[in-house]
């Protein structure tokens, strides 16, 4: 290790398909990965609410009612339980606000059944929002941060129910915009959650002892001090 005056580190761990999550609005949830696989849609490098790990999306934009993305979730865990009615799955999401012409609904398929509608609205304040279908098919936006454009990201959350779901398979999940005549967007991010930490010498002076490194952890999951 000491070959190199800047020393990286990349150990990535086991990649988790779900973890237990306090959602907001679903309260704590075991989650399934949201993205795992792309399957159609034009991709675009952006900006996202994890900008070093999370750097291109699936876009889809509210022009002819044509425009899709399509993607798979990860494998659906084999549960016990006959009685879990619902199942949970989050990824990165961003939809533009201030920079919007006015409200655009996206329609949401799963495994190409039309599930819900949802709605974006211009606003210079973005703000976190939700649909929700007559079966109870839930979308939820977690607003976390404004990008340069003053355009929303954070993290969409879905509540699927179990009539969509086979267990050992992945759910496959579809956006189409509306056909408004609009360049409006809605974007999924290209990012599967992941256990990972990665070290990184920091540039220090010869006399510095010892050596600075900077940390980042990526966990997907309850912190370990909730666990105890």
């Amino acid at each position: 290790m000491t070959r190199s005056s800047l020393l990286f580190i990349a150990c990535t761990l086991a990649v988790n398909s779900s973890a237990q999550v306090d959602l907001p609005v679903f309260g704590k949830q075991q989650v399934i990965n949201g993205y795992a696989k792309d399957i159609e849609g034009e991709v675009l490098s952006y900006f996202s609410v994890y900008p070093e790990h999370a750097t291109t999306a699936l876009l889809t934009r509210c022009t002819d009612g044509k425009k899709a993305i399509a993607w798979e979730t990860a494998a659906i865990p084999f549960v016990e339980r006959e009685s879990i009615q619902y199942f949970y799955f989050s990824w990165i999401a961003a939809h533009n606000s201030t920079t919007s012409g006015g409200d655009r609904s996206f329609d949401l398929f799963i495994n190409d059944q039309l599930a819900l509608t949802f709605t974006t609205h211009h606003n210079t304040k973005p703000g976190s929002w939700s649909a929700v279908a007559a079966d109870s098919t839930k979308l939820v936006f977690e607003y976390s941060k404004m990008d340069r454009h003053g355009d929303a990201h954070g993290f969409a959350h879905l509540r699927v129910p179990r009539k969509y779901i086979t267990l050992g398979q992945p759910v496959k999940l579809k956006v189409v915009g509306h056909a408004q005549d609009s360049p409006d967007w809605f974007m999924t991010f290209r990012y599967t959650f992941e256990e990972k930490v990665e070290v990184e010498a920091l540039p220090f002076l010869a006399a510095q002892r010892p050596k600075p490194v900077q940390v980042t952890v990526m966990h997907f999951g309850a912190s370990k001090n909730e666990h105890g």
